[in-house]
């Protein structure tokens, strides 16, 4: 560790590398069950329609909308133990229970294990508004929300598209309702995973997915800091510490 890199340099340059490490280390250590279900299903290739399933608590909205899309595929969830693989109980903060709920690298993991192809949408992209629309066409999708009654963060299905309006699977709504695209996506939608089946993949490496999952909420937690400075504020605060730590501790005597 005593390499040119660790030697006196720009304390930005700590600043950034302890930044990325406590992200991405964190994450990687915060995970659902890897093991794959005990009973492998096959998915169908043409999904029916999504029918939303209630939500009693404040954190099982990413595992009932999973467990909405895979019913619609002819899966079962409870055979599938989504709850114990997709981490739903786990919370995302050691010791903060609010932060209970699923993550993007968990619904990957899961979702190739059990038979489907799942996409990250890049919505910063040009073209993601007609790839998601070309998708719904024929299948589903995993969607992050920011709920328009509180702002608060929020998994739907998108189960369709119909006349410039995406279907809309809520596990806090009884039945599905339609949102215009244009401002549905610009204001409200924060990450889309697009589904589609394939075939079973429970024992194959899932790291790959998982890191892409880890991206995609890199990504988006980008755009909520910079829309809330006093938060960004704290994160580079307590990166810059730790970056003072790494230097004190690994510098060339």
């Amino acid at each position: 560790m005593n390499g040119s890199f660790w030697q006196p340099a720009p304390m930005w340059r700590h600043t950034l590398v302890s930044l990325a490490l406590i992200w991405v280390f964190g994450l990687l250590a915060v995970a659902g069950e890897t093991d794959p279900a005990p009973e492998e299903q096959v998915p169908r290739q043409k999904p029916h329609s999504v029918v939303p399933l209630e939500q009693k608590d404040g954190h099982s909205c990413g595992r009932l909308a999973m467990s909405a899309l895979y019913r619609s595929y002819g899966l079962d969830p409870q055979k599938a133990r989504l709850r114990e693989r997709l981490g739903t109980d786990i919370p995302l903060l050691p010791f903060d229970e609010e932060t209970k709920g699923t993550i993007q690298p968990d619904f990957l993991r899961v979702l190739k294990q059990d038979g489907f192809a799942p996409e990250v949408v890049r919505l910063n992209q040009t073209y993601h508004e007609d790839r998601i629309k070309a998708h719904l066409n024929e299948h589903h999708a995993l969607a992050l929300i920011k709920r328009k009654e509180n702002g608060n963060l929020h998994w739907v299905v998108l189960a369709g598209y119909q006349a410039r309006n995406f279907v809309i699977a809520d596990s806090l709504k009884p039945q599905p309702y339609l949102e215009p695209v244009h401002p549905f996506l610009r204001e409200n939608v924060m990450s889309v995973i697009l589904v589609s089946p394939q075939k079973p993949q429970p024992h194959t490496g899932f790291w790959q997915e998982h890191l892409k999952g880890v991206w995609d909420m890199g990504a988006m937690w980008f755009v909520k800091y910079l829309t809330e400075p006093v938060t960004l504020i704290l994160v580079c605060v307590a990166a810059f510490v730790a970056g003072r730590r790494f230097r004190r501790r690994y510098r060339t005597p």
